[in-house]
């Protein structure tokens, strides 16, 4: 439905390198039906069953490989959770029909549960982030996440989160 760049990306989420782990939105994908016009901020119900596919590229400049682990490079499980988390608030753009500038989020990270890593992360590699919107709870959300590289899934779990526009 849209395309966000690194600049779309960090003008909508709060996160700065070295923790910024999405680099571009590839596609928002809203339910069948549900018209973008109609949707009222923070009201995201609607948009169960809505999903976002992410970019990120891992490569060795990432400040996380100065310690983990020198000379063999590992992209760490947690920032993999983090990449999923991130990429997941997107969906929530939606509801500012994709006017990323000018919007502020609170996010509060609650839970993350059944998270497997499939495969080991090592640069170069670009990961594919997918996650879907599978509850929502008043301003409470969860998502089904998995992260891709090339066909290789690599790691997946369910991430549920907080999730309000401040403005």
């Amino acid at each position: 439905m849209s395309f966000f760049e690194k600049n779309d990306v960090m003008n909508f989420l709060p996160h700065r390198d070295p923790f910024l782990l999405v680099d571009s939105i590839d596609s928002i994908i809203i339910p069948e039906g549900i018209n973008v016009d109609e949707l009222m901020v923070n009201d995201f119900k609607p948009l169960l069953g809505g999903a976002v596919n992410a970019k990120f590229l891992v490569h060795d400049g990432l400040n996380c490989f100065q310690g983990h682990f020198p000379g063999n490079p590992v992209f760490p499980g947690v920032l993999q959770i983090e990449m999923m988390a991130q990429a997941s608030a997107f969906l929530m753009t939606a509801c500012k029909q994709y006017h990323v500038e000018d919007t502020e989020i609170e996010v509060a990270f609650l839970r993350v549960d059944n998270v497997k890593f499939r495969k080991m992360v090592i640069p170069p590699m670009e990961l594919r982030t997918h996650a879907k919107l599978k509850k929502v709870r008043a301003d409470i959300c969860q998502f089904d996440c998995q992260v891709f590289h090339e066909n290789d899934l690599v790691s997946e779990g369910e991430i549920m989160a907080s999730l309000k526009f401040k403005k």
